[in-house]
C-alpha cells in the first residue's frame, strides 16, 4: 500500500532525456512526413501567417494525425512579433474564445468548427526548453507530449520515439516516459493517461495499464487526501461525460479513491454510485455532485455557506471547477 505519499523507489522509474532533446531544434533528429492540415486548420494557418513566419503543431494531435487520425482538439506554435493583434484577428475571423485565467498571456484557446485550439506564441527554442524545464519539474509522463511537427518544411521531432510504441494492431501505444514522484502526481497521471487515450483514439502501453492500477489500487497519505478530493470532484464529472459511466466507476470505486473520500468527505463511494447509475447518461455527471451532497448530509441544491462540498474545497485552498453544474442543480432544485 501508498502510504507515505511517494510512488516507492523500488517502482520508480527515473526521468531519462535523449541527448537529442537538449539540442536546439534545429539540430534535433527529424522524421520527414506529411501530415495533412484539415480545412479549417489551413484556415488558421493563414490567418497565422501574417504575423508569424513558422508553424508548429504538437503534442497528442501530431501523433493522431499521424495515424490518420482526427482529434477533439489541435495544438498550434507560432512566433509573433505583434500576438495582440493577432489575437484581435482571430476573434474578426469568428473564433469563440476560451477563457484560461491560470494560463500566460502568451497562450490563447479557442473553439472553431467544433474542434478546440490551443495557441502558444514563443520561439521554437524558448518551447523546446520550457518543455524539457517542465518535464524535470512536473515530469511530463507521456512520450506523445514532445512531438513537434514543422507545417513549413515537413518535418517531424519524436525525441521519445512515441510512434514506435505499437500493439497487435500495429497502432501506436500511450508511451510513457517517466514515472510520477508521488501518489498526487500518479493520479493526475492516470487521468491524463485515460484522458489522451480515449480523444486520441489509442490505447495505453502496458505500463501505462500497470502504473494505472498501482495507483489506483493504492492508498494515500492524510495530508495528500484533500487533492485526491479535488480531482475526483473536479473532473469525474468529466470522466463520466467522455468516457461513460463503466469507465469512470473505475476511478470512482478503487481502494485509493473510495478512501480518500470517505476520510475527507464522510462519504461511501460504493453507495453514491449504485445510485448514479440509475440516471440517464446525460444526467449524470450533475447527478454525482447532487449525491456528494447528499452524501456528506447537504441537499442537493445547497449554495453558498450551506455547500458543504464547496466549503471542504475552499478550506484546503481549492474552488469548485464546475459551476455549470453546481448551477444547474440549484435551478432544478
Amino acid at each position: 500500500m501508498l502510504s507515505a505519499g511517494a510512488v516507492s523507489a523500488s517502482s520508480a522509474q527515473f526521468w531519462k532525456q535523449p541527448s537529442s532533446l537538449a539540442l536546439g531544434f534545429k539540430h534535433q533528429p527529424k522524421i520527414k512526413v506529411n501530415l495533412d492540415l484539415f480545412d479549417a486548420e489551413k484556415k488558421l494557418a493563414r490567418v497565422f501567417s501574417t504575423s508569424s513566419r513558422s508553424l508548429y503543431l504538437f503534442g497528442g494531435p501530431v501523433l493522431a494525425r499521424a495515424e490518420k487520425q482526427s482529434s477533439a482538439w489541435m495544438n498550434f506554435l507560432i512566433d509573433s512579433r505583434d500576438f495582440p493583434r493577432l489575437k484581435k484577428r482571430l476573434f474578426e475571423f469568428g473564433v469563440e474564445p476560451i477563457s484560461t485565467p491560470e494560463m500566460p498571456g502568451t497562450f490563447i484557446k479557442f473553439r472553431y468548427k467544433e474542434t478546440i485550439y490551443n495557441v502558444m506564441n514563443c520561439d521554437i527554442d524558448e518551447f523546446c526548453q520550457l518543455n524539457r524545464l517542465n518535464a524535470r519539474v512536473q515530469l511530463v509522463p507521456f512520450a506523445h507530449n514532445f512531438l513537434i511537427y514543422d507545417c513549413k518544411r515537413g518535418e517531424m521531432a519524436d525525441p521519445f520515439d512515441s510512434l514506435g510504441v505499437r500493439g497487435e494492431d500495429r497502432k501506436p501505444r500511450i508511451k510513457m516516459v517517466a514515472r510520477p514522484r508521488t501518489v498526487i502526481e500518479g493520479f493526475d497521471c492516470v487521468l491524463s493517461g485515460r484522458f489522451e487515450a480515449a480523444l486520441l483514439g489509442f490505447q495505453p502501453s502496458a505500463e501505462l495499464r500497470d502504473f494505472d492500477s498501482f495507483i489506483l489500487n493504492g492508498s494515500c497519505a492524510a495530508e495528500d487526501v484533500p487533492r485526491i478530493v479535488e480531482r475526483t470532484v473536479n473532473y469525474l464529472p468529466d470522466v463520466i461525460e467522455t468516457l461513460g459511466e463503466k469507465a469512470a466507476a473505475e476511478i470512482a470505486l478503487a481502494p485509493l479513491v473510495t478512501a480518500a473520500l470517505h476520510s475527507g468527505l464522510k462519504v461511501k463511494m460504493h453507495d453514491i454510485w449504485a445510485k448514479l447509475k440509475e440516471q440517464e447518461p446525460e444526467d449524470q455527471p450533475a447527478e454525482f455532485m447532487a449525491l456528494l451532497k447528499e452524501g456528506m448530509g447537504g441537499e442537493r441544491g445547497d449554495a453558498g455557506f450551506q455547500d458543504e462540498l464547496a466549503i471542504y474545497l475552499a478550506q484546503n485552498g481549492y474552488v469548485l471547477r464546475r459551476s455549470d453544474l453546481a448551477a444547474e442543480l440549484i435551478m432544478d432544485a
